[in-house]
């Protein structure tokens, strides 16, 4: 009965640190996942054909190049209908 007890517990504490250091190797660095701050990662379905919103034929790839690469002069507040200011301060 003590034996058999003490089975479990070894092959319990095994499966543990297995699962463990599954778990640490597959976390990877920190540095490994990080990028710069002046690098745009954008996930699209195609590549854009222009970054000029206006030309261009896909309307998601329109969306996605207009609001991350150009910014408005003045937004307007939902709340209270007035224009506050946006890259024109």
């Amino acid at each position: 009965m003590r034996r058999e007890l003490l089975k479990k517990s070894v092959y319990l504490l095994v499966m543990f640190l297995v699962s463990v250091s599954l778990l640490v190797s597959c976390a990877g660095s920190p540095s490994s996942t990080s990028s710069s701050a002046s690098t745009l990662k954008v996930a699209i379905a195609s590549e854009p054909d222009s970054t000029d919103p206006t030309i261009s034929k896909y309307q998601a790839n329109n969306q996605v190049v207009f609001n991350n690469i150009y910014d408005v002069l003045v937004n307007l507040d939902w709340e209270t209908g007035k224009p506050s200011p946006g890259i024109a301060t």
